[in-house]
């Protein structure tokens, strides 16, 4: 993983997007999918400390493959 600096904060840079393992994100979160992915970006909440936020790059020259 690696990581650039924005007004977030660091976007975090993964070759791999593992995105099916809380929920079954293709049955039922599809359209939300496409749509952060138009965007570029995710924002990920830590689900033990809810405080703690990471955006992560959607952009395809960061992501080389996607697990469902």
């Amino acid at each position: 993983m690696d990581s650039k600096a924005n007004n977030f904060g660091k976007i975090i840079q993964s070759p791999i997007i593992s995105c099916s393992r809380r929920t079954d994100i293709p049955a039922f979160l599809v359209d939300w999918v496409i749509e952060k992915i138009h965007n570029g970006y995710v924002d990920v909440i830590n689900p033990f400390n809810r405080k703690q936020v990471s955006r992560v790059s959607l952009l395809s020259e960061d992501v080389k493959c996607w697990v469902w």
